[in-house]
């Protein structure tokens, strides 16, 4: 009984094979961090946890989503850095895994470090501008920590200008206005 007590644990949260981790030669631990979130919010997880990594300690990332059944699925990826770059490790959380989330993981993972981290506007021409609501966990791999103004939303805001004329914008001048209330000025700093 001990042992299949002992086997069982040894299964559960197992890490895949190696051969489902994901080798980025020459990739920052900041970068594999935020393309990992990107990750698991594009398969549809939510994240639950975010150890940002770095080359003194691992990092890693817990998300959950509804299975297939409604129950929830939970998975890791561990995030381990060295001077040759980084390697991520997808775990699924089940006591008997078929690695489907690993596979899934890497692929989509390979697929979005070739792009760039910001997203853009919609429009191409003319003065684009993209307000992005901060996360808490953007908020840790952006900011270094949630901010801890009662009441306050962290956003992004994002301007392009594709025209011929230079347009100048004051950051301490931005009001954010939504449709059912009063405008919101930024927080002064420190």
């Amino acid at each position: 009984m001990r042992r299949l007590l002992l086997a069982g644990l040894c299964l559960l949260g197992c890490p895949a094979p190696t051969r489902y981790a994901v080798v980025q030669p020459g990739l920052s631990c900041e970068r594999a961090t935020r393309v990992a979130y990107r990750t698991l919010l594009a398969l549809g997880y939510a994240v639950t946890d975010l150890v940002p990594a770095s080359s003194e300690r691992a990092g890693g990332i817990s998300a959950t989503k509804a299975g297939a059944e409604g129950e929830p699925e939970k998975v890791r990826v561990r995030i381990r850095c060295d001077a040759e770059g980084a390697v991520l490790q997808p775990v699924e959380e089940e006591l008997v895994s078929n690695y489907a989330f690993s596979r899934v993981f890497g692929y989509s993972f390979k697929t979005l470090v070739e792009g760039p981290d910001v997203e853009e506007p919609r429009a191409a021409r003319g003065l684009e501008v993209l307000v992005h609501v901060v996360l808490p966990h953007e908020a840790l791999l952006d900011l270094g920590g949630v901010p801890t103004v009662a009441g306050a939303l962290a956003v992004r805001v994002t301007v392009r200008n594709h025209t011929e004329r230079a347009v100048a914008i004051d950051p301490a001048q931005v009001e954010l206005v939504p449709a059912d209330g009063p405008s919101a000025a930024p927080l002064a700093g420190p």
